[in-house]
């Protein structure tokens, strides 16, 4: 009898949750998606390499 209650309270417990899942739901994003990266990259060199870039991030029109 008491493995009988340990189970029937293990499975309304497991119901709880996954009944708090389904109605908590997904959140729609609010982010931000617009923006670009902007790389310029330079390599040279036959047996010794040479190398060196820079890049630039542009979002909500701030350049960083």
């Amino acid at each position: 009898m008491v493995v009988f209650s340990r189970g029937v309270k293990l499975a309304a417990v497991l119901i709880a949750v996954l009944l708090a899942m389904l109605l908590a739901g997904a959140t729609p994003s609010q982010a931000q998606t617009t923006g670009s990266v902007r790389l310029h990259i330079v390599k040279a060199g036959f047996i010794i390499g040479v190398g060196g870039g820079n890049g630039v991030l542009t979002y909500r029109g701030k350049t960083f």
